[in-house]
């Protein structure tokens, strides 16, 4: 028998179930969801608090060098967050494609070197 009130175990599965999800600016389900909002509620069906912006989910956890990310971390750019799969993939909700993956290199060339990073 499920245990419906047991929590997942890891945040950054939870964010793979939300890949083909639109983009959709305030939304916070699979309906349609912006970046903030992903790692809101990847974080939430893990059992985790998680503020709603992504200037506040800079607060989290405690800061990560670039070089050392590793599946589960958060990258910032401002106004915009995603988080780590690997060392070299992310997962976001990107207004152009939805929630998607792809390389950090790849979200890099579009967007600038991350602000911040930040190790749960």
């Amino acid at each position: 028998m499920a245990d419906f009130h047991a929590f997942d175990a890891e945040p950054a599965a939870v964010a793979e179930r939300f890949v083909g999800a639109p983009f959709q600016p305030g939304g916070r389900d699979r309906t349609g969801l912006d970046a903030p909002a992903l790692v809101q509620q990847a974080l939430y069906a893990c059992g985790l608090g998680c503020p709603r912006a992504a200037d506040q989910q800079q607060t989290l956890g405690r800061a990560a060098a670039a070089e050392t990310l590793m599946r589960g971390d958060l990258i910032f750019w401002p106004d915009h967050v995603a988080m780590m799969l690997d060392a070299e993939r992310l997962i976001h909700a990107d207004p152009d494609r939805g929630v998607a993956v792809e390389t950090l290199a790849d979200a890099v060339s579009r967007r600038d070197q991350p602000s911040a990073c930040r190790r749960l």
